[in-house]
């Protein structure tokens, strides 16, 4: 190649156009233009970085005023943050498919108008996440490991949570209401620090001490005939709050100058199944906490609340694999979430509400192989569902007390004949301990549905979001890390979590027991 450029004349001297004094003027021009243009350039960034802040004081400031049409975003006043514990994807096609079944009309399901993208959920020991890391991701901003209670993986310890911000920075009230114990891991996550998330006695207590204006669910058995002999009871009551024990309790509860908070719990444990309660029964409704809640944290307030809402028992029926009591609690989730769309719509809409999961779990599919090996047939049945009258749980629990056979317990409360190869491998599984798994799989293969695991999976969650402001809702677009959803709230309402560290950085995260280490309670992450 370099032979053809070879043979070519070398080009002559050629005669400048200008004399050296002129170039030289002509270089010191071109200096100066050059000049010029840096100087324009660093002025342009200048004014870039001066729009770049106005536009965050915008969404931090909290002003009254309309937004504009600039695209800045206004920070809300209250924030609503909404977990449904356990619930992929095919969780809520089930509920939406039941509504429809069970109505006879097309489902009006309030979290399809909500919908905004999903959430990756792994932890930072695992590509599966249980409860407490989940819950973690989404408090702190930060992954952990399975069974942290919102401390770091490195060394253990506590860091600042939404919660804490929200009532120490902003001055929010703050609430916690959650159909599990409101000591359990996901509520637990918002307002304590503990190294593992069976420390629920040391839990209960930080609960208190926080002051947390609204707590409303199961765990009376972590405040009162502790191991450590607190009357964790007396102590929230000399802290201000009011102590309620039933739905009656709770609806008439007010906020008071002696007790200008509550504590509602409604069960030694968990709160029991939707599918599960009667016309007596007193513990009141997620539903029904959500409503006093909003009404107690909105009440006389300037500042605006932080109120965290689980709906925890759908991740305890998909652990059973229990797809009758898992698709009720979605459907109780749902008229939850009505109640606080229409606190938004009427009541307040300087409101932003955000919904996610922590996790899936059980790994449900709405279609299974035959037991055969058959090619499957491509149909499942709503109809094998609703006939479902009680959950696994409390039919397992019938068969070991002795009162009913698991053939006479199928037969009346899901209509479900059970022959004899299979009264066998019922009975086997009772032996294991595993009845109510084993019953939660016999129902859900006579519905065509499939469960992978009695644990978690690793599926993305979706994510829900709703505001008057549509600005508000577009921030939570997407495909997004379980941890950058906290990191968009932080920002938006001005959190410091770094600062809440800081001030946590003595907090000894572990009162050297581990208080509710049962197998049931092993079960259920």
């Amino acid at each position: 190649m370099d032979s053809n450029y070879d043979s070519l004349p070398a080009p002559e001297p050629r005669t400048p156009l200008i004399s050296s004094a002129a170039e030289g003027w002509f270089v010191h021009r071109r200096v100066v233009l050059l000049l010029a243009i840096v100087v324009g350039l660093l002025s342009l960034i200048a004014l870039v970085a001066s729009i770049t802040s106005i536009v965050l004081i915008a969404k931090s400031s909290g002003s009254d005023d309309d937004d504009g049409d600039d695209g800045t975003v206004r920070r809300p006043k209250n924030l609503i943050f909404m977990l449904s514990d356990g619930c992929g994807p095919a969780s809520y096609t089930l509920a939406r498919r039941m509504i429809k079944y069970l109505n006879g009309t097309e489902a009006d399901f309030i979290f399809d108008s909500w919908l905004v993208g999903n959430v990756q959920t792994h932890s930072s020991d695992s590509l599966i996440t249980d409860s407490a890391a989940g819950a973690t991701a989404y408090s702190c901003g930060r992954k952990t490991y399975n069974d942290a209670i919102a401390v770091d993986p490195e060394h253990k310890r506590a860091m600042g949570t939404i919660l804490e911000a929200a009532a120490k920075q902003r001055h929010m009230k703050t609430g916690l209401v959650a159909t599990s114990r409101i000591t359990h891991a996901s509520p637990a996550s918002f307002a304590s620090h503990a190294q593992h998330r069976d420390m629920e006695d040391f839990i209960a207590i930080q609960e208190v001490m926080h002051d947390v204006d609204v707590m409303l669910g199961g765990g009376m058995r972590h405040f009162v005939n502790r191991t450590d002999g607190v009357d964790l009871l007396r102590i929230a009551r000399d802290r201000g709050y009011a102590v309620v024990t039933t739905k009656d309790g709770m609806d008439t509860y007010q906020i008071s100058k002696n007790t200008p908070r509550v504590l509602g719990l409604f069960s030694s444990s968990d709160l029991m199944y939707t599918i599960d309660r009667t016309s007596t029964t007193t513990q009141p409704t997620l539903e029904e906490m959500v409503k006093k809640a909003l009404q107690l944290l909105s009440k006389d307030n300037e500042n605006g609340f932080f109120l965290f809402i689980e709906g925890s028992r759908i991740d305890h029926a998909a652990h059973q694999n229990d797809a009758a009591a898992h698709y009720q609690e979605i459907i109780q989730y749902d008229l939850t979430a009505r109640a606080v769309k229409n606190f938004v719509d009427k009541v307040d809409s300087d409101t932003l509400v955000v919904g996610t999961s922590d996790h899936e779990t059980g790994g449900l599919s709405l279609g299974v192989n035959p037991g055969d090996y058959t090619y499957p047939v491509y149909a499942w049945y709503p109809q094998n569902l609703a006939v479902v009258r009680m959950s696994a749980e409390k039919m397992a629990n019938l068969v070991a007390k002795g009162n009913m056979t698991v053939q006479e317990v199928l037969l009346q409360y899901a209509n479900l004949t059970v022959n004899t190869n299979d009264t066998a491998v019922l009975t086997a599984a009772q032996e294991r301990g595993q009845l109510t798994e084993a019953i939660g799989d016999y129902v859900a293969l006579h519905a065509g549905l499939g469960w992978s695991t009695w644990g978690h999976s690793a599926v993305d969650v979706n994510m829900y979001a709703y505001a008057k402001d549509k600005k508000l809702v577009d921030l939570f677009r997407g495909n997004n890390d379980n941890t950058q959803i906290s990191k968009y709230l932080t920002d938006l309402f001005g959190f410091d979590l770094d600062a809440i560290t800081k001030e946590l950085k003595n907090f000894n995260t572990t009162d050297g027991s581990l208080t509710s280490t049962s197998p049931a309670n092993r079960h259920v992450r």
